[in-house]
């Protein structure tokens, strides 16, 4: 639901004497253009609500690559709706590596688990510092409640995605696409 604060538009008008003058002419323009900008700006924080309201109705997870640029490394997508899926594509993903992400629509409790995994891995984290050039992970979660993303280099990446291909071993898509990303983040670190 769209929540919007009520507004009120007041136009100032000149003296009836006044409106014979070119200063008369001059006010009516400023006010026609200050209450054109009102609406445009009103249209744009409506606009801006409803597309933050979107954004809290869908629970995404997203597993990108991120480093040198040689190739290209499929990104994960999970959600809780094929909405979701598409909203995490053009949010989420890179615009370039946004088709070629690996979406799937799994079950809530599905997604649960694995972001408890994501979780658990990060708070018992040890903070390395990233190497320039270095090849990482980005994971984001944005569901109704938050939205996290966090990095990993690729060692650490690589032990969290075995986790978590653990947590998707009975969906075999799923399952299958997570460990292809892992096989590449392998490869584009031994470069």
């Amino acid at each position: 639901m769209i929540s919007v604060v009520p507004a009120a538009i007041i136009i100032v008008t000149p003296r009836s004497g006044a409106s014979h003058h070119a200063g008369g002419r001059q006010m009516r323009r400023r006010v026609t253009t200050a209450a054109a900008s009102l609406i445009v700006c009103l249209a744009a924080m409506m606009n801006c609500f409803a597309q933050a309201n979107e954004r809290t109705t869908h629970s995404v997870l997203a597993i990108e690559y991120v480093g040198e640029q040689d190739g290209i490394v499929n990104s994960v997508l999970m959600s809780n709706s094929r909405a979701g899926a598409e909203w995490g594509r053009r949010m989420l993903i890179g615009r370039f590596a946004a088709e070629r992400a690996d979406a799937h629509v799994v079950d809530m409790s599905l997604l649960n688990d694995v972001i408890a995994r994501i979780d658990g891995f990060e708070s018992s984290r040890q903070r390395h510092a990233e190497s320039a050039g270095g090849t990482s992970v980005q994971i984001s979660i944005v569901t109704p409640e938050r939205n996290s993303s966090f990095f990993y280099e690729s060692t650490e990446a690589l032990s969290l995605l075995e986790d978590v291909q653990k947590a998707c071993r009975n969906d075999e898509s799923l399952s299958g696409d997570i460990a292809y990303f892992q096989k590449r983040v392998v490869q584009y670190r031994r470069r």
